[in-house]
């Protein structure tokens, strides 16, 4: 056969040869469901469910259900910036005080925790504890900081990061917990890709806000408003998240105003992970790009929580 006839062949029996089948794989989605009373619903099964990706209705591949033990990153914010902000004193004396006794019991059983603190040069504490003493004991080696690392850098970002790595491999329930002000300096990397870390790690992150606002005189009568709230809120409200106050609404005109005790809130955010749903499903996409989610419940008088996209293929 000629050279051209040959060629011309081959080419046509490439096209015309079957095509591998697209590589499906499957993204997991923890969704937390939640009542007129702000507390965790549970009894929904699959069904009640229904998950929209990229604008169409996917069939779960998976559903379970919970309650099941969470692996839990906490990240305390020791920088000077949050003296007075936990407490009387310095931060992590604050700190101290709140959570001296915390967990006391089993309010957190089962449940494995990673503890790290936002400081110059800090990372998370590298092994999970769930027995209440040794988590006791990871909290007082992350609040034992040296006083010149608290007026360094204060890389909420870059600390969060680390977290959220220390997450990705580990299967089930998982989130981090960030007790912190909100005012990030010296960060490597910014909110946004945190953002998208969490989302293509699929781990929600929680927010207990010390952050108020700041003001910082411009000159000629003008004053810069700097609202360090407005990134945690996103942070939490974009991976699923939870966000609350550790303070109270009155503290900026009262002082002795009550304040929720920061171990209490712990406790909410980690039941909040152990009783969110886990939704499955299959996509061929693989492009390394955001892609829109969404979840919807049967019953309209319940709130879902959840990341609102995933990222398809490999994040990195």
């Amino acid at each position: 056969m000629p050279i051209r006839r040959l060629a011309i062949a081959i080419v046509v029996s490439a096209l015309m040869a079957p095509r591998p089948a697209a590589q499906s794989a499957d993204v997991l989605v923890p969704v937390l469901v939640t009542g007129a009373d702000g507390l965790p619903v549970s009894g929904l099964v699959q069904r009640d469910f229904q998950l929209i990706a990229d604008g169409q209705p996917h069939a779960l591949s998976s559903f379970v259900a919970g309650p099941s033990p969470a692996s839990v990153v906490l990240l305390l914010d020791t920088s000077a910036s949050m003296d007075g902000r936990v407490g009387a004193g310095i931060a992590p004396v604050g700190l101290a005080s709140s959570l001296d006794a915390w967990p006391a019991g089993d309010e957190i059983a089962g449940d494995r925790w990673q503890v790290g603190r936002i400081s110059h040069g800090a990372t998370p504490v590298a092994t999970f504890a769930s027995a209440p003493e040794g988590i006791r004991d990871a909290i007082r080696a992350a609040l034992d900081v040296p006083a010149v690392d608290r007026f360094g850098p204060s890389p909420v970002w870059d600390t969060v990061d680390a977290g959220l790595s220390a997450l990705e491999s580990t299967p089930g329930a998982r989130g981090v917990i960030v007790v912190t002000d909100g005012r990030a300096t010296g960060n490597r990397l910014g909110v946004r890709d945190v953002i998208r870390h969490a989302i293509a790690a699929g781990v929600p992150v929680s927010i207990i806000s010390e952050a108020q606002d700041d003001s910082m005189g411009l000159g000629d009568r003008r004053v810069l408003i700097v609202r360090p709230e407005l990134s945690l809120q996103l942070l939490a409200e974009q991976t699923g998240g939870s966000y609350v106050r550790g303070f109270s609404l009155e503290d900026a005109t009262n002082p002795n105003a009550p304040a929720p005790r920061i171990s209490a809130l712990l406790t909410r955010a980690a039941t909040e992970f152990r009783r969110s749903y886990l939704l499955g499903f299959e996509t061929t996409k693989s492009d390394g790009q955001l892609h829109k989610l969404d979840v919807k419940v049967a019953r309209p008088d319940l709130r879902v929580q959840t990341r609102k996209a995933y990222i398809a293929g490999p994040f990195r």
